[in-house]
C-alpha cells in the first residue's frame, strides 16, 4: 500500500492485496464433508482494493481524526453460475487522541450479490451487513 500526506492534517491511503488461492490445495476430508458446495481444490484468486482518507483537527493537545474510505473485494469462491463473487464496502470513523491515549470508533457497510442454487433452479441473492468497531489504545512508557 501507499500513503501520502499532502498536508500535516490530511492522509490519503491506497492498498491492494492479492492471494493466489488457485495454487493452493486443501487436503482435509472433514472440511469437504462439512461443506460440499465449497470448491476446496478449485479456489479462485482473491483481491482486495482499499482507499481512504483521514483528516485530523486539533484542539490544544487533543487530536480528532475523521476517516472515510471504501473497498472492493473478490472472494475465493464462484457463485452457482460460475461467476466471481465481488463485494463493495464503505467505511467511516472518528476518534480522539491525547498524549498516550487514543479511542477510535468506526462503521463498515459491506454489500454484494451472487447466484445461489437450490438444486433445481438458480436465483440471485443479495447480501449486506453493517459492522461497528471500537478500539482503545494506551501507550505505556515514554
Amino acid at each position: 500500500g501507499i500513503s501520502v500526506l499532502p498536508t500535516d492534517r490530511l492522509t490519503l491511503v491506497l492498498d491492494y492485496g492479492f492471494t493466489r488461492w488457485s495454487r493452493s490445495h486443501l487436503d482435509y476430508e472433514w472440511y469437504t464433508d462439512f461443506n460440499n458446495s465449497f470448491p476446496v481444490n478449485n479456489a479462485q484468486d482473491t483481491r482486495l482494493l482499499r482507499a481512504g482518507l483521514e483528516y485530523r483537527t486539533l484542539y490544544k493537545d487533543i487530536v480528532f481524526p475523521f476517516r472515510v474510505g471504501g473497498f472492493t473485494e473478490k472472494l475465493i469462491m464462484l457463485d452457482a453460475s460460475g461467476k466471481s463473487i465481488n463485494f463493495v464496502g464503505i467505511t467511516f470513523g472518528s476518534g480522539i487522541a491525547f498524549k498516550n491515549f487514543a479511542f477510535d470508533v468506526a462503521a463498515l457497510y459491506h454489500f454484494g450479490s451472487f447466484d445461489i442454487s437450490t438444486g433445481s433452479e438458480i436465483f440471485r441473492s443479495k447480501s449486506s451487513d453493517w459492522r461497528a468497531l471500537a478500539s482503545l489504545t494506551l501507550k505505556l512508557g515514554k
